[in-house]
């Protein structure tokens, strides 16, 4: 699923970001966007700790109508090219079926758990992280170019 991601860092320890990622040969597409803010910028000797706010949206499907609002607070430590992190927050997911008359809409609240590591090696970055956001676990792999 190709995606397009970009952050901009904005004064006060604030950075917004938003993405974008289309199914290929389909109408499917996903956007969303986020404000993260820094309580702790972190250095040295202590840890970074972070407020991030998301919303996301399906597009493309005329069956459903689907988004999610979420909440998060995370805490990471870098150690040279390592960053270690995790976090905990809540996540409101909507799902309204359109022309299915025997399913219904459906507004859901799920915890939201996650722990991760960064490693940053000169132009590439490479991030494996674990999710765990109501009775769904995922895991994931992140390949990056910085430049």
């Amino acid at each position: 699923m190709p995606k397009l991601h970009a952050y901009v860092g904005l004064p006060l320890n604030f950075d917004v970001g938003a993405f974008y990622s289309e199914v290929p040969n389909t109408n499917i597409k996903l956007w969303g966007a986020e404000l993260r803010y820094a309580i702790l910028p972190g250095g040295p000797a202590t840890p970074a700790v972070g407020l991030r706010a998301d919303y996301t949206q399906l597009q493309g499907v005329n069956q459903l109508t689907f988004d999610t609002t979420g909440v998060d607070i995370s805490i990471s430590k870098g150690f040279g090219f390592v960053t270690p992190y995790a976090g905990i927050g809540e996540v409101w997911a909507n799902s309204t079926p359109n022309g299915i008359p025997t399913l219904t809409k459906e507004n859901l609240s799920m915890a939201k758990y996650f722990v991760g590591v960064n490693v940053n090696l000169a132009i590439v970055n490479i991030a494996v992280e674990g999710d765990k956001t109501g009775d769904a676990t995922s895991y994931g792999v992140k390949l990056g170019l910085r430049f």
